[in-house]
């Protein structure tokens, strides 16, 4: 996988996001944080209308939804390199996306379930999970990650067949949110939300 700075959004970011510096200042001037609230805002309107049942989820990817990795990222001046990468996955200290977090809290406390869904492989688990309890991403009822027969998988294919699992196993996603397109791409959750990533496309 290599990265690429890749214009996605929803407020016409590509009219003001030319260069590497202004995806820098985009993301610390707290331009990229007013947008996933104002998109996380409208999904909560949404499920407000659906009550959460006993097999009701929200689904979340990590990487760039969850956890945001801007800062290191923007440390190795957009470029991807594998070994830097796992070591900053296995540390288990990638800080929250706050207004994220401030959903899965406001959710949580409504009474709403989450699970989270990430292409990370099965080795990067535990890491994962204690990444995500200390920047307060608990409780969950799952964590899914990449078995290692899974890892040649597209990840839009990888995603999709979880969201299929998970629907065959009677639950009912109510909201899928993640940051790629493979995220979101195949259906199968009523309320599918796609979050921007100057950063990298997958």
């Amino acid at each position: 996988m290599s990265y690429s700075v890749v214009f996605t959004g929803s407020i016409e970011p590509e009219k003001r996001i030319r260069t590497l510096d202004d995806i820098r200042t985009y993301y610390r001037n707290g331009e990229y944080s007013n947008e996933v609230k104002v998109q996380l805002d409208k999904l909560k309107e949404k499920l407000k209308s659906h009550p959460a049942g006993e097999k009701d989820i929200i689904l979340m990817d990590v990487d760039e939804t969850a956890l945001n990795s801007f800062e290191f990222i923007s440390g190795t001046d957009f470029d991807f390199y594998p070994h830097l990468w796992e070591n900053w996955m296995l540390k288990g200290e990638i800080p929250s996306n706050e207004p994220v977090l401030q959903f899965y809290r406001e959710m949580s406390a409504a009474g709403f379930s989450f699970m989270f869904l990430t292409g990370r492989m099965h080795i990067f688990r535990e890491a994962t999970e204690k990444n995500l309890k200390a920047e307060g991403f608990w409780p969950y009822l799952r964590l899914i990650t990449r078995l290692e027969e899974e890892d040649g998988l597209e990840p839009a294919v990888f995603k999709t067949r979880v969201r299929q699992s998970l629907t065959d196993e009677g639950y009912r996603i109510l909201a899928n949110v993640g940051d790629q397109e493979s995220d979101i791409e195949g259906g199968l959750a009523l309320f599918p939300l796609r979050l921007p990533n100057f950063l990298y496309q997958i």
